[in-house]
């Protein structure tokens, strides 16, 4: 008996020591405590999904991309997912945007069943978008990027952008639009960059962007503009990138506009009516490294005059003639 006793005491002995060797030290407890959310933290850990979904219809509407935005640019970055067929896996964090094609084109309304923040950036250019179809976009208010160019969007599609509060980039080149249609964006602070070439604006319809103090790059290409419309410009501080090419009523006396954009880098004035007079004055723009001025009368020793007063701007100035107007008139009305 005692020996059986004696075997039993020690069986129990070994036991325990096996449960102290498995059972944490008091540092490493102390560390696991330490690494583990806390709170509602520890909660949102365990109920984070692992991927978000995107709903659209079951015929393919485009492909969606993931962006990524730098709050210090006006540029940003994107890389394809999938295509927009069906319910699509995207990451929890990711912002995402959808490039439309032909079949989504088609019918815009599928974009009402997203969630409003379901989609940041909208490219839906070349298609024949209406007034009404522009509709679709009123509850994507954490739209950041539009792309909506040559398509038949006009003044009455374009007042639906007021609800785009978190617009950073906007892209309706060749539109329907006119120069009333520009009120709606003066509350859209968040801008950065405006593309909107070969519209029908004026001067008086540049006085609703004046309060853009965002506005890093604008381009307005052929948009009938003037010196005195480029001049409500004049307080957009940020503005690195100006193009107003294709503007004839752009002369020498829109400099001083143009020198009060101190943190300017690229300037365009592709065939406008500004001269030597006033190229010479643009070496007054400190960071100044592009400038083209294509179609410009400027001589082979005006131009190297210009290479040595900014000897750090590339300077383009094009040789290419310019294409015969009459080229597109209707070959029936050449003949008469």
């Amino acid at each position: 008996m005692p020996i059986h006793f004696e075997q039993e005491t020690l069986l129990l002995a070994s036991l325990a020591l096996s449960l102290l060797l498995l059972l944490p030290t008091p540092s490493a407890l102390a560390k696991k405590q330490s690494d583990a959310p806390a709170g509602k933290d520890a909660k949102a850990a365990v109920l984070k999904p692992k991927v978000k979904y995107l709903n659209f219809p079951e015929r393919s509407v485009g492909f969606v991309q993931a962006y990524t935005f730098s709050p210090d640019s006006f540029e940003f970055g994107a890389s394809r997912i999938a295509n927009a067929c069906g319910r699509v896996a995207v990451p929890p964090d990711a912002e995402c945007g959808l490039v439309v094609n032909y079949d989504g084109a088609q019918d815009l309304t599928f974009l009402n069943k997203l969630a409003p923040g379901a989609l940041v950036v909208l490219q839906c250019n070349n298609f024949e978008i209406s007034d009404e179809q522009f509709l679709a976009i009123n509850h994507l208010e954490k739209m950041k990027v539009l792309e909506l160019s040559s398509t038949d969007i006009g003044n009455r599609g374009f007042e639906h952008l007021k609800t785009c509060s978190s617009l950073v980039e906007l892209v309706m080149n060749s539109c329907l639009i006119t120069g009333p249609a520009l009120a709606s964006l003066k509350d859209l602070t968040t801008l950065k960059r405006l593309v909107i070439d070969h519209n029908d604006l004026d001067d008086a319809s540049l006085a609703s962007l004046k309060g853009l103090k965002n506005l890093m790059a604008v381009r307005l290409q052929a948009c009938k503009i003037g010196d005195a419309g480029l001049a409500h410009l004049k307080g957009c501080e940020r503005l690195t990138h100006v193009d107003i090419g294709l503007n004839k009523n752009i002369t020498d006396k829109c400099l001083p506009t143009l020198l009060s954009f101190k943190n300017l880098i690229h300037l365009d004035l592709t065939d406008t009516s500004v001269t030597m007079v006033g190229f010479r004055q643009l070496s007054k723009l400190p960071k100044l490294t592009h400038f083209g001025f294509a179609f410009s009368s400027v001589s082979e020793q005006q131009l190297a005059e210009l290479r040595r007063l900014m000897p750090h701007c590339q300077i383009t100035n094009s040789r290419a003639g310019k294409v015969p107007l009459d080229v597109f008139e209707p070959i029936s009305k050449k003949r008469h």
